[in-house]
């Protein structure tokens, strides 16, 4: 029965976190211009640091898969696994060089 309060926890955390966000939104929309935007500039800051890569950089880690499964299929212990090692580069190279979606505010 314990197993279930962790899961309770953290949907009340997540409830109790988007409340407080919709209140910073709405306290936002009352503010005059000049501090709307610092209002915004910060909130922006603040959602890049949670992230692992700012938005719009490539992560290093899917470059060293990249380059691992290209180490891999050159010692492959057969063609087949060679060509498939290389083929998962080669898709994962194309997903790392796709652009990134456009934003409301670019369309």
């Amino acid at each position: 029965m314990s197993d279930g309060l962790p899961n309770f926890s953290n949907k009340l955390i997540l409830r109790i976190t988007l409340a407080r966000l919709a209140d910073v939104f709405d306290a936002c929309e009352n503010l005059p211009q000049p501090e709307k935007e610092v209002a915004c500039e910060e909130i922006v800051r603040r959602v890049r640091a949670l992230t692992p890569n700012p938005i719009g950089e490539p992560d290093p880690s899917a470059q060293s898969f990249i380059d691992r499964c290209r180490e891999l299929a050159a010692c492959a212990p057969n063609e087949k696994v060679g060509k498939a090692l290389l083929m998962i580069a080669s898709v994962c190279e194309a997903a790392v060089d796709l652009p990134a979606s456009p934003s409301k505010a670019d369309a």
